[in-house]
């Protein structure tokens, strides 16, 4: 048993570690804090006290999944004197279930807090401390917990319950196991808003040189072939020249037959005329059909009441957006949570930036840089419809893409 469990915890802790390495573009999480111990009664010990670090690192192909690495020590009394200590190193998958919170309520309501449940398992290493005897054990850990957001930077109180199972080979005699029992608390913090690095810019080119030696005699330039209906075809080779300025031609200098109109990003830019011809659906662009300072309007990317889950019909947009987004590599963005006026303006404002995190998520897992979007949550402070309706609390509860004025961000 114990061979198997040691065998577990080096595979999974390579998968993790090999999955996590392809989430660069991903915030990760740091925390830490306190726990208190309720020992297995054979550890004839008394409670122990000590802290703990976790690190944890999101999984792209899960919003609400994420891989943690875990470090702890303790230290308990003996019943019979001395100390025992011990540290614990722990590689855990940890799922939450979104945001939680309460409608407006006078009551007692009015005054809980938003939450975020979770639970979580693993596999690591223990070492044990016994009256200065070392020992290592194989162990599993399960637990569950609740998360408490505490400003809109992320910071969350954590509380949780965590079970340790350890498989020590004599740190306890006649025991090939034990659960000992851990309550802890601490806080967490995402990190990842990197700092902006200006991508290179790539010089013009030249325009390429006349190639006969003669004088224009319409506009008097040298070294050109002479136009004399200057539509771009020399009169060697023009079969119509006198066709009227500005008329388009085809190669041999005639009106060219009208082209079918083809406009693949829907922004109003004929392609063969569009600079940019994959800019985002909805965003507002000028006369080269490159997008201008302004909102990217996404009016399915919608969620149901008090959740953040996108929809699918949220996820066929959002490809389209990343797809103009990828294509237009200096434009950054604002990713702007909202909510309709239901519940309350705190439960709101935490739910509304969990949509707008929802989103960056899923957009970078399409290959857009995060340092390209910045996430904020406005909460019910920008309704585009009225909250006395149901239909108007739909259109609110979304998510935009704001344009930012600023430069070109890149991570090299």
């Amino acid at each position: 048993m114990k061979r198997w469990v040691a065998g577990a915890a080096m595979a999974l802790a390579g998968w993790m570690s090999s999955s996590a390495s392809a989430q660069d573009d991903l915030p990760y999480v740091v925390g830490g804090g306190a726990l208190y111990e309720f020992p297995d009664s054979d550890r004839d010990s008394d409670d122990g006290f000590g802290g703990q670090l976790s690190f944890q690192i999101p999984l792209a192909s899960q919003t609400n999944g994420g891989i943690e690495f875990d470090v702890y020590g303790l230290q308990r009394d003996r019943k019979a004197g001395g100390s025992d200590k011990q540290v614990g190193l722990f590689a855990s998958y940890v799922h939450h279930f979104g945001l939680f919170g309460w409608e407006q309520s006078e009551g007692l309501e009015s005054y809980l807090p938003s939450f975020i449940p979770y639970v979580l398992g693993g596999v690591g290493l223990v070492y044990d401390d016994v009256l200065n005897d070392d020992h290592y054990a194989p162990a599993l850990t399960t637990g569950a917990g609740i998360g408490f957001p505490l400003s809109r930077s992320g910071l969350s109180l954590r509380t949780e319950v965590r079970l340790i199972g350890s498989f020590p080979d004599d740190a306890v005699a006649d025991k090939s196991f034990l659960l000992d029992t851990q309550l802890r608390v601490g806080l967490w913090y995402p990190l990842g808003r990197g700092a902006a690095v200006e991508e290179p810019q790539t010089a013009a080119p030249l325009e390429a040189d006349c190639g006969l030696a003669v004088v224009d005699p319409v506009t008097g330039r040298k070294d050109c072939s002479v136009d004399s209906d200057r539509d771009g075809v020399p009169d060697t080779l023009d079969l119509c020249p006198g066709t009227p300025e500005g008329t388009p031609v085809d190669a041999n200098g005639c009106p060219a037959a009208p082209a079918e109109v083809v406009d693949t990003d829907g922004d109003g830019v004929a392609d063969d005329s569009d600079a940019c011809p994959t800019t985002p659906a909805g965003a507002t662009v000028d006369e080269k059909g490159c997008v201008v300072g302004g909102k990217v309007v996404l009016d399915n990317v919608r969620f149901a009441k008090s959740s953040a889950e996108l929809t699918p019909e949220a996820k066929t947009l959002l490809d389209q957006a990343a797809v103009g987004l990828n294509g237009q590599r200096d434009l950054v963005v604002e990713v702007a949570g909202h909510t309709d006026g239901t519940g309350r303006s705190d439960y709101n404002l935490m739910l509304s930036l969990l949509r707008a995190e929802n989103v960056r998520k899923y957009l970078v897992d399409k290959g857009v840089s995060r340092y390209r979007l910045f996430v904020e949550g406005y909460g019910v402070t920008r309704p585009v419809a009225s909250n006395d309706t149901e239909e108007g609390r739909a259109k609110n509860r979304r998510v935009d893409l704001d344009e930012l004025d600023v430069k070109v961000i890149e991570k090299q």
